[in-house]
């Protein structure tokens, strides 16, 4: 009977190591699932740094054109023909610089999660009204959808609106603000 009693008692305590091992070998393979996604989620950290900055690296260096250029046309003076060339040479860059307009598009679906910019139709409408409402003005238009550069995030994006040259806009409705305040109100 001591046989049969302490037989049991070793298949009790087996049958409960059993179950513990085992549990705790679902513990950890759930744990490197988890880690698995986090250091996914972490190894694109590095990759959106470089886009941040790729887009930083440009605004910084059209400011800088438009800041050297601005400085060009306040020192550039006189009144012969060459001067005055040279003069409107610099106001023209400086204009197709400054026109360079960027859309920063925030969208608000009713606080919830139904879809980054409702499928994407705000990016249609915006592109949409700019390459043929005001095809006078613009030459191209590239969007971004999930960032800009106040953040990331579903409901971000960014429009980069590259508009013809200045000399191709001459006329006071096809200038930079003047297309910037039909698209905020479109």
């Amino acid at each position: 009977m001591i046989w049969w009693t302490l037989s049991a008692l070793a298949a009790g305590a087996y049958a409960w190591y059993v179950t513990l091992i085992a549990s705790r070998n679902k513990v950890r393979e759930a744990m490197s699932s988890v880690d698995v996604h986090l250091t996914q989620r972490h190894d694109l950290v590095p990759n959106l740094v470089a886009l941040a900055g790729q887009y930083m690296q440009h605004e910084r260096d059209l400011l800088a054109e438009v800041t050297r250029l601005r400085e060009a046309a306040t020192h550039a003076g006189g009144r012969s023909a060459g001067e005055l060339g040279a003069r409107f040479g610099v106001e023209a860059q400086l204009g197709a610089h400054v026109g360079q307009v960027f859309a920063r598009l925030e969208a608000y679906p009713d606080l919830k999660s139904d879809g980054p910019l409702r499928d994407a139709s705000v990016f249609e409408r915006l592109e949409k009204h700019f390459l043929e409402n005001e095809q006078d003005a613009v030459k191209a238009v590239f969007s971004v959808q999930g960032l800009s550069f106040g953040g990331s995030g579903q409901n971000n994006g960014l429009a980069f609106v590259n508009l013809k040259h200045w000399s191709e806009r001459e006329s006071p409705e096809l200038h930079a603000n003047a297309v910037a305040g039909r698209a905020m109100g479109a």
